[in-house]
């Protein structure tokens, strides 16, 4: 990961994120607030930077890209479990299926006094 984030690091600082063609002509912000970390991130992986990694499907793996997930399902934990019924360990773009996380997350809030 310290190798991985330390190759991030250095390819953000030297290749600058340049906004889209379109919010200069329209002198607007880029409403989603992008970035350049996905593009360098495609590149560290595809060129081989980082020699110890291990790839796994979205669905079968220890992290959920939930955007892309085509079933939704947790355990009575209310953890997200992947399709070999173990829970993930890292849940990106939640908030992209909010319509079926905002349940649990709101019970995992009342669970912890979190308002």
């Amino acid at each position: 990961m310290r190798e991985y984030l330390t190759l991030m690091k250095d390819k953000i600082s030297k290749y600058k994120y340049t906004k889209s063609f379109k919010y200069f002509l329209t002198l607007r912000r880029d409403p989603e607030g992008r970035g350049c970390d996905q593009g360098h991130a495609n590149y560290l992986i595809n060129k081989e930077y980082v020699k110890e990694c291990a790839f796994y499907s979205n669905n079968k793996g220890p992290v959920a890209t939930v955007f892309y997930l085509k079933k939704i399902v947790f355990d009575k934990q209310s953890r997200l479990l992947n399709s070999n019924n173990k829970p993930y360990l890292i849940v990106h773009q939640y908030d992209k299926r909010w319509d079926e996380f905002s349940i649990t997350v709101n019970k995992l809030k009342k669970d912890l006094n979190i308002n």
